[in-house]
C-alpha cells in the first residue's frame, strides 16, 4: 500500500519484510515499472527513491557507419 509518494520516491507499506535493497515496483500491473532503492526500513514500513536508469553507452565497435555509395 503506497503510504506517500513524490517525483523523487514514496513511503510504501507490505505485508511482509522487504529484504532487497533494490527492486522493481509498479503501480500498474508492471505495464510500467519503476527501479527502486531502498532508503530507510521499520518493520513492514519502508522508504524508497526512484532511480533513474540509464542506457549503456554504445561499445567502439558499435558504432553505425553512413557509407555514400
Amino acid at each position: 500500500m503506497v503510504r506517500d509518494i513524490s517525483a523523487l520516491g514514496t513511503c510504501i507499506s507490505t505485508p511482509y519484510y522487504i529484504f532487497a535493497s533494490e527492486f522493481a515496483l509498479s503501480f500498474d500491473e508492471h505495464f510500467e515499472t519503476f527501479t527502486c532503492r531502498l532508503m530507510w526500513r521499520k518493520e513492514t514500513l519502508c522508504g524508497v527513491c526512484f532511480l533513474l536508469r540509464r542506457s549503456s553507452p554504445k561499445l567502439a565497435n558499435d558504432v553505425v557507419r553512413l557509407d555514400h555509395q
